[in-house]
């Protein structure tokens, strides 16, 4: 009796054992996760501080400069804004997320806010280099958070491929439209579930925190409140 009795305890305990190893590994992954964003808003705002205050948004072309090609000039040795390591982004380490599976073969984790909006709000397009200076609440801004899963290895076949360039690769991971943040599966580009009932984001101001999955969905915070008309 007592020996069954033992052996139903421990079939009760093993399984809440192991849930708590794992939110422990996860705890720690996204403990991680949030220090590679912060030493990234360090760098672009490093790179900001050189630049006049200009922070790279939506970047629409190879030649223009996209945030991890501004961030990694400010944390790898071997880079700077001018010339290409390529090696298709393979020892950036910190644009990583180990919460993230990597089977899919990207390796940038993360996209920026390249949304712009009208003073109503309203999605209108790409959105420009924006100055720092011309932010009211750079605080509050939205500016880089999780790349969602590519499980059909889909976006990463149009990327990575036998011609690409560190930089055209670069260009892809922004968000522009709209369902890109609030669309489905299909369309998403972002993880807003990434460490649960959240995911780790990056400011406009580049400081780093973790944020609920309903704020990350809330296109207001995207919204820089900096207007062209």
């Amino acid at each position: 009796m007592v020996i069954a009795i033992i052996a139903l305890l421990i079939g009760i305990l093993l399984p809440a054992l192991g849930g708590a190893r794992e939110a422990a590994r996860e705890a720690a992954r996204q403990t991680a996760c949030l220090s590679n964003q912060r030493q990234i808003g360090t760098a672009l705002m490093m790179y900001a501080d050189d630049y006049d205050e200009w922070m790279p948004r939506a970047a629409g072309g190879e030649n223009q400069m996209s945030w991890p090609r501004a961030s990694r000039a400010y944390m790898d040795p071997q880079a700077d804004l001018d010339s290409q390591i390529g090696d298709w982004w393979e020892g950036a380490e910190y644009l990583r997320d180990p919460s993230r599976n990597d089977a899919d073969g990207h390796r940038i984790h993360y996209v920026n806010n390249g949304l712009a909006f009208d003073r109503d709000g309203e999605f209108t397009g790409d959105k420009a280099w924006t100055r720092l200076s011309s932010v009211p609440f750079a605080y509050d801004t939205m500016y880089l958070t999780s790349y969602t899963d590519d499980p059909n290895g889909t976006y990463y076949r149009q990327l990575y491929r036998p011609n690409a360039t560190d930089w055209r690769i670069a260009i892809y991971y922004d968000v522009w439209r709209r369902v890109h943040v609030t669309g489905n599966d299909n369309n998403r580009r972002i993880d807003p579930r990434r460490h649960g009932d959240g995911a780790n984001a990056i400011f406009l101001d580049g400081h780093a925190v973790f944020k609920k999955t309903a704020w990350i969905l809330d296109m207001a915070n995207w919204n820089d409140g900096v207007y062209t008309d």
